[in-house]
């Protein structure tokens, strides 16, 4: 069984190296020699690559492929973490893609304030989803953390309230 909650599946390796790159699908399936109704049962999650076609995938994407093959091949290993019941996952949508946010509670919480204080690990894209579950469940962000720069880890920060510190790596301030 594969964890969902695991943001990363192939699936999402796949299509994100590809909107990196700026490369079609019908680049893709010009450069690679996969069929795009494949490549889109591989971006999608409904079919996993075989070694052949995750190697001609990684060429044509320039990646290596021997790393998500360890990785992806063995959904059986996927671990399935129980999270602490201070972390709370949001599924957000990014580009058709499933992505994840957390809400991490605080251990304290200003008195009398009534809110949960808690900091938000990646923005999932901050749509209504997470706007939703944050007023529903009456939390208060004190922070951002962003695990790294990439558009489906820190996009749509600009609509969440601006006071908040944003912790970063420095490494990937200019992304």
């Amino acid at each position: 069984m594969i964890n969902m909650l695991l943001e990363d599946q192939l699936s999402d390796v796949l299509r994100k190296f590809r909107y990196g790159r700026k490369i079609s699908l019908k680049t893709l399936e010009q450069n690679s020699g996969i069929t795009m109704e494949l490549l889109r049962s591989f971006e999608s999650g409904d079919q996993l690559p075989n070694q052949s076609q995750l190697n001609l995938l990684g060429e044509a994407l320039g990646f290596d492929p021997a790393i998500p093959a360890k990785i992806h091949f063995h959904p059986e290993r996927t671990p399935n973490p129980k999270l602490p019941h201070w972390i709370h996952p949001v599924k957000e949508n990014f580009h058709g893609m499933d992505v994840w946010c957390y809400v991490v509670d605080l251990p304290d919480a200003e008195p009398g304030s009534g809110k949960t204080q808690s900091i938000l690990v990646d923005t999932g894209s901050a749509t209504d989803i997470l706007h939703h579950y944050l007023d529903t469940e009456n939390i208060s962000l004190k922070g951002i953390l962003l695990t790294h720069g990439h558009e489906d880890h820190g996009g749509g920060i600009e609509h969440l309230p601006p006071n908040l510190p944003v912790y970063l790596n420095d490494a990937d301030m200019p992304l």
